[in-house]
């Protein structure tokens, strides 16, 4: 119903509000999971070097520091900071700003010449203990909410959305349904365990680089460089990031 009387009727509704979903709440779906303790501050940047089209990172004590490449020629950025950094950061003028960022990131791409607007947000370990009820179900961070890390989070929301497009149009093309029980479980077992295997992946390497036990720092690096020498093994890793598998959406694979 809207404010203005006018009421809305959908064979089934598809919620996709983000992770503090009004809808998903509105329904009674409730989730389990924790807070990071750490903020993302997001802004984007100018740099001296170019950024070839690549994504750059470095892990540092603090967490994760990510230049995006943007067509423009300019990066954003992702930085995890501790809760209290980042709105130090925030407060910053540009110019402190930027002689930061440019010492964090090693000189990787250079000066840091401009920044634009600058925002953080809390990080959050978050899922939803189911997707679906009936005649509704949830999709993208509305379902599950991971470390930005890697930034995989875009990635799962846009394979949930291609898995209920192919789910709902082959249901259309049968007549049947489109807000069905049967249908809707199957994209839950579909696309949940996925989600929760990469969640996971990505708790553990932030609690690996932001560990400060010694010991397991060196075994950190020991693994990593393991895992750096077999190729084999890398090249599974980087196509399952990529999305390279074999039980992607049809709308998927016609990406990639």
């Amino acid at each position: 119903m809207l404010e203005d009387g006018q009421k809305l009727e959908a064979e089934v509704v598809i919620a996709a509000d983000g992770r503090d979903s009004a809808l998903r709440h509105m329904v009674g779906i409730k989730t389990t999971g924790w807070e990071y303790q750490q903020e993302g501050l997001v802004a984007t940047v100018s740099t001296e070097k170019s950024h070839q089209f690549t994504a750059w990172q470095r892990f540092l004590a603090a967490g994760p520091l990510a230049f995006l490449p943007l067509k423009n020629g300019q990066c954003s950025i992702v930085w995890t900071l501790s809760r209290d950094t980042a709105q130090q950061y925030l407060s910053l003028t540009d110019e402190a700003f930027l002689e930061q960022l440019e010492k964090a990131s090693g000189g990787t791409l250079g000066h840091m010449l401009e920044v634009g607007p600058r925002g953080a947000f809390p990080l959050r370990f978050q899922y939803a203990k189911q997707y679906t009820v009936p005649r509704f179900v949830l999709i993208g961070d509305a379902a599950h909410a991971m470390h930005p890390l890697a930034g995989q989070g875009a990635n799962a929301g846009l394979l949930d959305a291609a898995a209920i497009a192919e789910l709902m149009m082959a249901a259309e093309q049968a007549n049947r349904p489109l807000g069905s029980h049967k249908l809707l479980r199957r994209y839950e077992r579909w696309r949940k365990g996925d989600n929760l295997a990469m969640m996971t992946s990505m708790d553990v390497i932030n609690k690996m680089y932001t560990t400060q036990n010694e010991g397991f720092r060196q075994l950190r690096g020991t693994g990593m460089s393991w895992v750096n020498h077999r190729g084999w093994l890398k090249d599974y890793f980087n196509r399952y990031a990529m999305g390279l598998r074999d039980d992607l959406p049809a709308l998927a694979r016609a990406l990639t």
